[in-house]
């Protein structure tokens, strides 16, 4: 009993000291995280370029991760991209020593640090990319900084449907940083097309991205998108049924005059057209040119 009754005093001891080891080491990171974050923003603001030396161009990479097509609406003439951004630069004026401070980044507010603006020049609401929404930045210890933004991006694409339902469309997409011009930042784009999502009514063709000088001043990301239909359901519930409609139109002779349906046989055909043009016509574009082979048919 004794010796029971010395053992519990020990083992209290043990486990005050497992728990004041785990809480003190915590504690001081949090300490030397928060010194971090002081000694980093004493003298730093947000509105002005990371440079050392105002000759100096920031480099910022962008890749596109285009996750799908969203909706192409080509009456409208709209795109809509489910896709996400990865901005990577160096930002000289936030680094640190990992032997005097022990984080090895830190994640922020965008609000915290000077992050670039990515905008649409072939918008058809807002301009700026996810503006609405916040995403957080991580700071790594050597100064780089990793920015992912995520959302849908809709944008304008000039239709072309003459070969309905076999028609294939060439998107552009021209994003460009404002309001810094080329010598002041530079854009560096890359497109990861590795986790798209294929769409029940579009494929995807050719894609290609590429970095174009934009109105003489600003670098731009021109993101050329190959759009295709998919024309499987097209052609069984409007195609087929028109050019079958056409050979029933044609049968109106083998029927003998004498028995008087060669005038109502005829009008039901014509019906018939008038609704699949009313179909056609309300998937077109109004504008369209040139005009599509199926609509001239009927």
């Amino acid at each position: 009993m004794g010796r029971a009754t010395t053992r519990k005093p020990v083992l209290l001891l043990m486990v005050l000291f497992k728990v004041i080891s785990i809480i003190v080491p915590s504690s001081a990171y949090a300490q030397n995280t928060y010194e971090l974050h002081k000694m980093l923003f004493e003298n730093y603001t947000s509105v002005l370029r990371p440079v050392e030396n105002e000759d100096e161009t920031v480099r910022v990479s962008v890749k596109f991760l285009l996750r799908g097509i969203s909706e192409f609406d080509e009456v409208r003439g709209q795109l809509s991209l489910a896709t996400a951004v990865d901005l990577r630069w160096r930002d000289p004026l936030l680094n640190w020593n990992r032997s005097e401070y022990k984080p090895r980044a830190l994640v922020l507010p965008e609000t915290h640090i000077w992050t670039p603006r990515l905008a649409l020049s072939n918008p058809t609401d807002r301009i700026l990319l996810f503006f609405e929404d916040s995403f957080p930045v991580r700071l790594n210890s050597d100064g780089s900084v990793i920015w992912l933004q995520g959302g849908t991006i809709i944008s304008t694409c000039v239709p072309n449907v003459q070969k309905y339902p076999f028609d294939v469309h060439m998107c552009y997409l021209v994003i460009l940083a404002i309001p810094y011009t080329r010598p002041e930042l530079q854009l560096y784009p890359a497109i990861d097309l590795s986790n798209f999502e294929k769409s029940g009514e579009w494929d995807l063709g050719k894609s290609s991205v590429k970095e174009e000088l934009y109105g003489g001043f600003f670098s731009s990301i021109v993101i050329s998108l190959e759009i295709k239909r998919r024309p499987e359901f097209a052609l069984l519930s409007t195609i087929l049924p028109i050019i079958f409609l056409g050979i029933l139109n044609a049968c109106v002779f083998l029927l003998p005059p004498e028995h008087g349906e060669r005038v109502s046989y005829a009008l039901t055909v014509l019906l018939s057209f008038a609704v699949f043009l009313s179909i056609i016509s309300s998937v077109m574009p109004k504008n369209s040119e040139p005009v599509p082979v199926s609509v001239l048919y009927c």
